[in-house]
């Protein structure tokens, strides 16, 4: 057992010189960082998608700055991994600091990555994240109106959602999975 200790100096405006002593040994090495009050978040960084949907889901971006929103703001999206096609390749910020396009999957079998980047310099960035769920993990969950007995009115609206059983904590909602529901011998399809 040894005993460690680090310091850090600022050489200059983006480079801090750290040195790590361990023992009679000593490292030193120069980290390179940038900082920028600009930031860009994505609303969805995680989505859930049945193996073999055809799917197109709304990709939304918000450029700030110190934490305002920037309007009119270019954010450059690009497919990085996987197979899909995007709305467009760019999109400007609005008032609110939000920029969207639409990402297209069909019969989506393969994860996916998409990039958000503010322009010109596609940074700072953020990675949205397509995740394939395979249809026997799935799971129907009633949210609200099960379990209804119903004699001459209307049924109440029936809800449910679609989870998987991989990730039973989360419970995160899958997008689109078919649910059929069959009611007095006749089936209806959902989505």
């Amino acid at each position: 057992m040894g005993y460690a200790r680090s310091h850090r100096s600022r050489v200059h405006h983006g480079n801090t010189r750290a040195r790590s002593l361990q023992s009679a040994q000593s490292v030193s090495g120069t980290l390179s960082a940038t900082s920028s009050s600009l930031d860009i978040g994505v609303t969805t960084p995680y989505l859930w998608i049945a193996s073999g949907a055809t799917v197109s889901q709304p990709i939304t971006a918000r450029v700030v700055n110190t934490g305002v929103p920037q309007s009119g703001v270019t954010v450059n999206f690009r497919i990085a991994q996987g197979t899909g096609s995007l709305s467009s390749a760019t999109a400007v910020t609005n008032a609110s600091g939000y920029a969207s396009v639409t990402l297209t999957l069909t019969d989506f079998t393969a994860n996916v990555q998409l990039t958000a980047c503010v322009a010109p310099g596609n940074s700072p960035c953020q990675t949205v994240y397509g995740n394939a769920v395979a249809a026997a993990l799935l799971n129907l969950q009633a949210v609200a109106g099960a379990g209804q007995v119903v004699t001459g009115q209307a049924f109440q609206p029936l809800s449910v959602r679609v989870t998987d059983s991989f990730h039973p904590a989360q419970s995160y909602p899958r997008c689109e999975r078919p649910v059929s529901i069959r009611c007095a011998g006749v089936q209806r399809e959902a989505i």
